[in-house]
């Protein structure tokens, strides 16, 4: 029993604690985050472009070292049957991003500059599915699901975006992009601008794109609403070519410029994983990596390596569509796991959901299944380890391939396959082969090399009825099978105007006064029902719908890159005619109000 000197002495302590403790927080020296959030996880989506099954040191590569994406395998789960439903870019996310088949969404090519299709609004997305549990959202890096007026990152579901539109590959590609690919960003209430990145095969500027995209993810995460979850998607563009390395990393791997590009990507990971650690969240963040679909063998000594693996990217061989990956999440899963059971990149959407609390849309067919039963326990769920599925073409609705347990059957279809590989950044040639009807155990022969359809007639068929329920869904150019109901559309949009130069309104090659007088009659406008091409040209870079601060910021620092550091300030200090003077005094108040206005409400709203 207790002493009454004992229980008055801890009396006293735990009043003089909550005396502190309430000093400390009218001082503001500690953050009180809300159970919710402590209960909910962070979630870091990072996702590697054109990276095969080789080119990380925890998956067998011995030539180049990737000690922070090894040790997310160390402290979660490995997974070396990890699948995309086709292997190229847009096709892979848009299955990462909905959680569904590519064709379910129409996503059934790679978009190009030109392209005035993409990723339908009406999908619902990763980062919509998350937001409607309470999650912030952001995405850093490489988009490719359409950059039209209506299909940007921001107008689906994230709240903010830096990055590239399309490969950064593409050069003079199409009217969206004349002199290459622009960066965008969409921060509402924010006085923030990123500079915009111009893609014309200049290496130094292409090497930036790692350490750049990182940096910012970074930033992200030390910014964030500490109130809320937060879901991070950091799609780096690399290893796809063209590659390109800073001064840092080249030359620190045994395989050349691709193994140096490949060691700056796993910096990268340990930036962002050092600065969970420095924010004290990492425990109770779930950070996967994985790829799009495997490397692009046709440029040789720019491309990675498959491993075992037949063929690569453009191919639905396990060298284009098995990809690494992996998951961490110290306070969820235990380490050190490895996972053979076949899983893929969709099944990330419901299990994400089931993790934070979110809603499965029910409105529409999600193919993605709830995969924690695979590396948690007590989850109260199964998944069934026979599980069909389905691998599409990259470029067509052309089922090539099912998989079911330890057996891949490959139908009859065309590809192609590296004739001569190119050198050093030079593309080679392909050849157009034939793949007969096949069927593969991919336990024992993962490089698909044995075709025992001939010895397993039962086999076959159990697959093939499986394939014949996918192609009654989906549809199957190759036996004519028309989709079903619930095949949804592709979107379709305005590509957003061609600016030679951001900020340049009259087209003339440059930013100086003339696009001032532009862009000055326009701020603080309403041009929300106006068609975003248009209200672009007026100045609203980011779309918002409002001409605002950050497009006044744009410009602004857009004129000082043309003419100089403080000339924009000097332009607008000098003696114009007096309706000018008003003008510009009006819009420096405004600007002001308007800045106050929105502190004002994002302090309510934080």
């Amino acid at each position: 029993m207790k002493s009454s000197m004992e229980i008055g002495f801890r009396g006293r302590e735990q009043r003089l604690a909550l005396v502190c403790l309430l000093a400390c927080l009218a001082l503001g020296c500690l953050r009180v985050e809300p159970i919710y959030a402590q209960a909910q996880p962070n979630i870091v989506m990072i996702y590697a472009d054109d990276m095969g099954y080789g080119d990380l040191s925890g998956f067998g590569a011995t030539d180049l070292s990737t000690p922070n994406i090894d040790s997310l395998a160390s402290t979660g789960v490995k997974f070396t049957n990890f699948y995309n439903s086709s292997s190229a870019c847009s096709t892979s996310r848009a299955s990462l991003l909905t959680g569904s088949y590519h064709p379910r969404t129409s996503v059934q090519t790679v978009f190009s500059p030109g392209s005035t299709q993409g990723l339908n609004p009406d999908e619902i997305t990763m980062a919509e599915m998350l937001n409607g549990a309470g999650y912030q959202s952001a995405m850093v890096g490489k988009w490719h699901l359409g950059h039209t007026t209506n299909m940007m990152p921001w107008q689906q579901g994230f709240d903010r975006f830096y990055g590239i539109p399309v490969s950064h590959d593409y050069n003079n590609g199409g009217p969206n992009f004349p002199d290459g690919v622009p960066t965008y960003v969409k921060e509402p209430g924010q006085n923030y601008y990123v500079e915009r990145v111009v893609n014309e095969n200049n290496l130094e500027q292409v090497a930036q794109y790692t350490g750049r995209f990182s940096n910012k993810a970074a930033q992200y995460i030390r910014e964030r609403d500490t109130s809320k979850p937060m879901f991070l998607y950091v799609a780096q563009p690399m290893p796809h070519v063209t590659l390109a390395v800073t001064d840092e990393y080249a030359g620190t791997s045994e395989r050349g410029l691709y193994g140096d590009v490949m060691q700056e990507l796993d910096a990268g990971v340990g930036t962002i994983l050092q600065t969970l650690e420095d924010e004290g969240i990492r425990d109770n963040t779930i950070v996967v990596f994985a790829a799009d679909n495997g490397p692009w063998l046709v440029y040789g000594n720019h491309s990675g390596e498959t491993g075992d693996l037949r063929e690569g990217k453009r191919t639905t061989f396990d060298g284009g569509v098995r990809t690494p990956a992996v998951i961490s999440w110290p306070e969820g899963i235990d380490p050190g796991q490895v996972v053979d059971t076949p899983a893929a990149v969709m099944d990330l959407f419901p299990t994400f959901a089931a993790i934070s609390g979110a809603t499965v849309p029910t409105d529409r067919k999600i193919d993605g299944v709830d995969i924690r039963s695979l590396f948690m326990e007590d989850t109260g769920t199964t998944y069934d380890e026979e599980r069909p599925l389905a691998f599409y073409d990259w470029d067509s609705r052309s089922l090539h391939a099912v998989r079911s347990g330890q057996w891949k059957l490959v139908f009859p279809h065309s590809y192609e396959t590296v004739d001569e590989a190119g050198m050093d950044g030079d593309r080679g040639t392909y050849d157009w082969v034939n793949e007969p009807l096949a069927l593969y155990d991919m336990v024992n022969d993962p490089g698909e090399t044995n075709n025992l359809i001939s010895s397993n007639p039962m086999v076959y068929a159990e697959l093939l009825s499986m394939a014949n329920d996918f192609r009654a869904d989906l549809g199957d150019s190759l036996t004519s099978t028309p989709a079903g109901p619930n095949v949804r559309p592709i979107g379709t949009g305005t590509l957003l105007p061609s600016l030679t130069i951001y900020g340049d309104l009259n087209h003339d090659g440059v930013v100086d006064l003339s696009d001032w007088s532009l862009f000055r009659p326009n701020i603080l406008k309403d041009v929300s029902d106006l068609d975003s091409a248009q209200a672009y040209l007026m100045g609203d870079f980011d779309l918002d719908g409002r001409i605002g601060i950050a497009d006044f910021a744009a410009f602004k620092n857009q004129f000082e890159q043309h003419n100089g550091a403080g000339s924009f300030a000097s332009l607008t200090q000098g003696v114009p005619e007096p309706r000018t003077v008003a003008s510009v005094s009006v819009a420096i108040i405004s600007l002001a109000v308007l800045y106050r206005f929105e502190f004002v409400q994002s302090r309510r709203n934080g």
